[in-house]
């Protein structure tokens, strides 16, 4: 449950154009989620997926790719590649 609500959390700043806080919200998250489910569970790969989305609009486009591309590696090894999960990865990575 408090999972769900750091999930609206972050959403919400992402709205408002809190990048940095927002950031910070779903980094913890991310732990979160890695050591309750392991560090290749799907869940984690769009944790990541999330954070490379906010590196974006902090212009950290470098980072991003980082946090895309390993999104993309937990779910092609997950779903392989003909996944939608998959397909949102490359689009993000461009």
């Amino acid at each position: 449950q408090i999972l769900d609500l750091s999930w609206t959390l972050s959403h919400e700043l992402e709205e408002k154009g809190k990048f940095a806080d927002c950031l910070f919200v779903r980094e913890c998250q991310l732990e979160a989620l890695q050591q309750t489910l392991g560090r290749e569970h799907s869940d984690v790969a769009t944790s990541l997926n999330n954070i490379g989305i906010v590196y974006s609009n902090l212009g950290k486009n470098k980072e991003a790719l980082t946090k895309h591309e390993e999104a993309l590696r937990i779910r092609v090894r997950n779903v392989g590649h003909d996944h939608t999960d998959v397909a949102t990865s490359l689009m993000n990575i461009g």
